[in-house]
């Protein structure tokens, strides 16, 4: 029984700590102290740690429902360490705000949901783990309740995920009118007459996923609920749930995509999805200098890339994939909590507030530009490695397709350094006195996170960890 219970090791110690923080929140006295975030933080140590003990055999009786794998538990000690890296980076936001513990009783639940999609091998499982996913998000968008702008991006993000689920459970349910089996495994081996209607019930899954991941044009909500919602729910939206919704489409595809009598039009609308974030993204991040408006501009654009992985299919997709969320989580986990501290403390949200930071604290301007150096894909840093695998692996492009990149990737440039020379400006801004004081616990682990992102781009062997545990 017990040996059993180990298969769901993540499950239960996301759930054991709900309950923990629930009771906590109901009889702790002070919820905004140092010892609680500590113990937060210890509570998401754990639960990706845990991916280091052994399991067991799973129980026949679920094996048709959940599939519990090497695969599964290093996606989900993945999607743990980003739960981590987002806790880690709110303590500022902790502090200052008038929420308590619930904020992380919520975040607890997102993952919770995303073991639940990256487990579920049952189309009735993985829509529950979705709904619970996305619950959650909504909720934690309207955590600043004294902010009306908090409330409107709850408002718009819980809209938006009515039309996506409706997209996404209209495709299944149609698609199962064509006998096909619940479990996911049989249902995408399916001999399906591929006929138009079958076709457009595939879009309209895709596109469900594609309101769910920002990708153009479906992107139109992003940037109002990333730049309206609380700092780390933003640092937590553009990043952790998005591998649930890509191991979905990822799985989609493998199966469907090679056998598919409508390959060339799967391949041509990701194809398009991916040229059009990327140049999207590009074009409007060019257009904004607030800091979280930017960041979900460019997050647009960094899905893009991704979906070059998607187009992937060979055994290394889903590598790919996880390398480059890696690294994303990791510098948006350095730039965030800088945003913390720079938000919290000295109310700046624009990058113009930030000229001359170097002067001002050079360990803050370092920070930064390594971050924005990997974000723009410049080597040795792991964003360009990451790109390099997703582009590089790709079946499916035209060279049109990877010009199109290619410009992209100049533009991109273009704009971060336009950030970086702000930041090295010898004209120094309105906050001269900003100091950038951090906790001992935050410096030390931004310089971690700088570490790995310069350790994981020159030495490929983490690179060739994922694939032996994929």
């Amino acid at each position: 029984m017990i040996n059993e219970l180990i298969t769901f090791k993540f499950e239960i110690v996301s759930l054991a700590s709900i309950l923990l923080l629930l009771f906590v929140s109901m009889y702790g006295k002070e919820q905004k102290n140092f010892k609680h975030f500590v113990f937060v933080l210890i509570l998401a140590a754990i639960n990706f740690l845990i991916y280091w003990i052994p399991t067991s055999a799973m129980s026949p009786l679920l094996s048709n429902i959940l599939d519990f794998n090497n695969q599964t538990n290093f996606l989900k000690c993945i999607t743990h360490f980003g739960s981590f890296l987002v806790i880690l980076a709110s303590y500022q936001w902790f502090r200052q705000s008038s929420q308590e513990l619930e904020f992380y009783i919520f975040i607890f639940s997102a993952v919770l949901g995303i073991d639940i999609i990256i487990s579920a091998h049952h189309l009735l499982i993985f829509y529950i783990g979705l709904e619970l996913l996305s619950i959650s998000l909504i909720f934690l968008c309207t955590f600043n309740f004294k902010e009306r702008k908090s409330s409107e991006a709850a408002l718009k993000l819980f809209l938006i995920n009515i039309i996506a689920t409706g997209f996404i459970l209209y495709g299944i349910s149609v698609l199962y009118l064509y006998h096909a089996p619940m479990n996911m495994y049989q249902f995408l081996n399916q001999p399906f007459t591929q006929d138009a209607f079958f076709t457009l019930n595939i879009i309209f899954i895709i596109a469900g996923f594609a309101f769910k991941l920002a990708i153009v044009p479906f992107h139109l909500w992003a940037a109002d609920v990333y730049a309206d919602a609380p700092t780390p729910v933003t640092n937590f939206i553009i990043t952790v749930p998005k591998i649930a919704y890509i191991v979905f489409i990822v799985k989609l595809t493998q199966f469907n995509l090679p056998l598919s009598k409508n390959q060339e039009l799967y391949v041509s609308l990701i194809s398009l999805f991916a040229v059009f974030s990327i140049c999207i993204g590009n074009i409007f991040a060019l257009r904004t200098s607030e800091i979280k408006r930017f960041l979900a501009f460019s997050s647009i654009s960094q899905m893009g890339y991704i979906l070059f992985g998607i187009l992937t299919i060979n055994s290394t997709a889903m590598t790919n994939f996880i390398f480059f969320m890696l690294g994303y989580m990791i510098v948006n986990f350095v730039i965030f909590t800088i945003i913390n501290i720079a938000e919290t403390k000295y109310h700046i949200k624009h990058w113009e507030q930030l000229r001359g930071l170097y002067y001002s604290h050079r360990f803050t301007g370092v920070a930064l530009l390594i971050s924005l150096i990997s974000l723009a894909g410049i080597p040795p840093t792991i964003g360009f490695f990451s790109k390099f695998y997703l582009i590089l692996n790709s079946q499916f492009y035209n060279i049109w397709v990877l010009v199109i990149v290619l410009i992209n990737l100049i533009i991109s440039i273009w704009y971060y350094f336009h950030i970086i020379k702000l930041i090295f400006s010898s004209k120094v801004s309105i906050i001269e006195d900003a100091h950038f004081s951090y906790f001992p616990f935050e410096k030390f682990s931004i310089q971690v996170g700088l570490i790995l992102i310069v350790i994981l781009g020159l030495f490929p062997c983490f690179y060739n960890y994922i694939i032996q545990n994929l």
